[in-house]
């Protein structure tokens, strides 16, 4: 496995966080609309997103103090399914 390496110095993009928080938030939306296309997908597509699925959990784990923090300032609530009310989602959604 890769470890990842944090530099204490430098803090975490705020970019990166909210690519993050709209990141799951897109996969969640998406695999809660689409339950029969996981069912319908052939084994190796299956894999790679439950892969997926893993790595960005693994990921947002990882940095959850710092999604915590970006939350707060920018009052979006944690993982909000379309982020909608979040200020810095661009056109009102994903």
């Amino acid at each position: 496995m890769v470890l990842r390496q944090q530099n204490v110095a430098e803090p975490v993009p705020p970019f990166y966080i909210q690519t993050l928080i709209s990141l799951e938030a897109s996969l969640n939306t998406a695999l809660a609309k689409e339950k029969e296309a996981k069912k319908k997908m052939n084994a190796s597509n299956a894999r790679a997103l439950t892969a997926m699925k893993q790595k960005v959990r693994k990921t947002v784990k990882e940095y959850e103090k710092e999604i915590k923090q970006y939350n707060d300032v920018h009052n979006c609530p944690k993982l909000l399914p379309l982020l909608a009310d979040c200020p810095l989602s661009g056109s009102g959604g994903i």
